[in-house]
């Protein structure tokens, strides 16, 4: 997509399937899959203006991200999440009024984003899951979630405090900090992804010194440290 006016390529899967955004000489953006030097416009749901991008995609070949949403003017630039597969878009369940964002999608189709007040701030922005058509909130302040591993455990920020959260089925959230043993000296800010192994990559400190870290569970007495 290096002819276009802006592209991107935010996912890809174990098939070498990628998805992404493109926008036209316009400036409207559009979600895209490429696959094999063959890119596919993926669609809209029928907004005026399109402001749209795909986000996540597993190795069944779903897609996730956010198109315009179509129940708002085109002025206000909200977006709802969608669903892609079989070749047919849909929307994820979205509240009435608020905008929503899908981000990634695991190997079970659950679904991870968030959503939020549309025209209104962050305090209004909720970590959120999607899975069969249903949607729970993961913590209930403001936050976003940014990564779902195959067991189900998600992770994200939050925006009034440090340490993000860890969602895990059948447990709920826990902020990462409770679980970090205090004399590693790590403050971990927020979390980007995990993976099957539990695995947690983000950003932390260590007195005035921050970058990524990766924090390894431990399963005898503390939860998890940094590296």
């Amino acid at each position: 997509v290096a002819n276009r006016l802006y592209s991107e390529a935010n996912d890809i899967n174990n098939l070498g399937q990628i998805v992404g955004g493109f926008s036209d000489t316009i400036g409207q953006s559009m979600p895209y899959m490429s696959w094999h030097g063959t890119l596919r416009d993926l669609g809209t749901l029928g907004a005026p203006r399109r402001n749209d991008a795909g986000f996540g995609i597993n190795d069944r070949g779903q897609i996730v991200g956010d198109v315009g949403n179509p129940n708002t003017p085109p002025e206000i630039g909200a977006t709802i999440a969608f669903l892609h597969e079989h070749g047919v878009m849909r929307a994820l369940a979205t509240p009435a009024g608020y905008g929503s964002h899908a981000v990634r999608i695991n190997r079970s189709g659950q679904i991870v984003g968030w959503t939020e007040k549309i025209g209104g701030d962050i305090d209004g922005r909720r970590a959120v899951m999607w899975k069969n058509g249903a949607r729970i909130t993961l913590v209930d302040e403001p936050s976003y979630a940014r990564g779902v591993n195959n067991l189900g455990q998600a992770v994200g920020g939050v925006y009034t405090r440090e340490g993000g959260f860890l969602y895990t089925p059948g447990r709920g959230s826990r902020n990462l900090n409770e679980l970090i043993d205090p004399a590693s000296g790590y403050r971990l800010i927020y979390p980007r992804d995990i993976n099957d192994s539990g695995q947690v990559v983000g950003y932390a400190c260590k007195a005035e010194l921050c970058g990524p870290v990766l924090l390894d569970p431990v399963h005898k007495g503390r939860s998890s440290h940094g590296t």
